[in-house]
């Protein structure tokens, strides 16, 4: 297994089983079993905000937030607004 990888395992007599497999290796029965492999490295995500003044002046401004993957989606959703305020308001 692949660093940044996590894996089940799927068993034609058993179905899928309950372990999660991590990096390494690991024994499987090449017939019989099969293992579904998922991709669980965090990626960094971009926020963007267009703010402007008063005036005709207008700049963009951006920020860049590591580890969203990992979080609820509920904070997920939440964090990149209060991003954008915050970039505005600098």
């Amino acid at each position: 297994m692949d660093g940044g990888h996590r894996a089940i395992k799927f068993s034609r007599i058993y179905g899928i089983m309950d372990k999660i497999y991590g990096e390494g290796t690991h024994f499987r029965i090449p017939w019989l079993e099969r293992a579904i492999i998922y991709d669980v490295r965090a990626r960094p995500r971009n926020v963007a905000s267009l703010t402007g003044s008063k005036g005709t002046l207008g700049w963009k401004a951006c920020g860049r937030l590591a580890g969203l993957d990992t979080t609820p989606d509920g904070a997920a959703a939440y964090l990149p607004p209060v991003l954008r305020r915050a970039i505005a308001g600098m």
